[in-house]
Order: C-alpha cells, then sequence, then structure tokens
C-alpha cells in the first residue's frame, strides 16, 4: 500500500500512519460491537486447567519423533525431490 501510494506521489509516512490508525480503529470497534451485541451477562466464564495432568506415552511418542525423524532419512544430495530446489528447471 505505501509502495503504491509513493507510486502516485502520496506521502508514504501519511499513508502508513493512517494503516495503522485504521487496524487500531476496527480493533476498538470490533472490541465494542462482541461486547455490545455479543456477550450476555448471564454467560458464565468456563473453568480452564492451564496445567492439565501429562498423558506421558503420547509425549514421550512425540519427543522421539521430534529427535529422531530427522535422522531417520540421509541427506544425500542425489535426492530429486527432498533438493530440487536447488538445481536449476531442466528443460525437455
Amino acid at each position: 500500500m505505501i509502495v503504491m501510494a509513493e507510486a502516485y506521489g502520496a506521502d508514504g509516512r501519511l499513508v502508513a500512519f493512517m494503516q495503522y490508525l485504521r487496524v487500531a480503529v476496527v480493533a476498538v470497534t470490533a472490541s465494542i460491537v462482541a461486547r455490545v451485541w455479543g456477550l450476555n451477562p448471564s454467560h458464565v466464564v468456563a473453568n480452564v486447567t492451564w496445567f492439565p495432568p501429562i498423558s506421558w506415552l503420547p509425549l514421550l511418542a512425540t519427543l522421539a519423533l521430534a529427535t529422531l525423524g530427522p535422522c531417520s532419512r540421509t541427506s544425500s544430495t542425489s535426492d530429486p525431490v527432498r533438493f530440487s530446489y536447488l538445481s536449476p528447471p531442466v528443460s525437455s
């Protein structure tokens, strides 16, 4: 938006400020609308458990995949799928 405005001769700093101001106004307006029309005072806030008990088996499986996953495949530069972005396109 700033580049386009500068291309048409506008001040980029003013355009950037107006864009930030627009985001702030939309965020405040959305918050007010949600508060006025979207919230019923009879709603009860849900009880959130921030630190639930840990399921150890899924956690260990995730950690094993995170640490051993990258090691499971050899990093060969001859692999056409893995390193296809390094070579230029092949013309037929």
